[in-house]
């Protein structure tokens, strides 16, 4: 995914002050579109893990991203 696309999304997302389970997925389904997760969208889910937008289950949710 283009890093303009990801960030653009993650923005939108973030909007809500708190990113769910259910954006968390989407976000997750973008990024292994391409079956492929780039050092970028690592470095961007690991930003959002380390920030107060995400809830503990999210966190998890999203580790999986950062783990590959």
């Amino acid at each position: 995914m283009a890093k303009k696309k990801l960030q653009k999304m993650v923005s939108k997302i973030a909007r809500d002050e708190k990113i769910d389970g259910k954006e968390a997925k989407l976000l997750t389904e973008q990024i292994y579109a391409d079956g492929f997760v780039s050092r970028t969208e690592r470095r961007l889910v690991g930003k959002l893990l380390n920030s107060d937008l995400c809830d503990e289950s999210v966190k998890t949710q999203l580790s999986e991203i950062v783990a590959h």
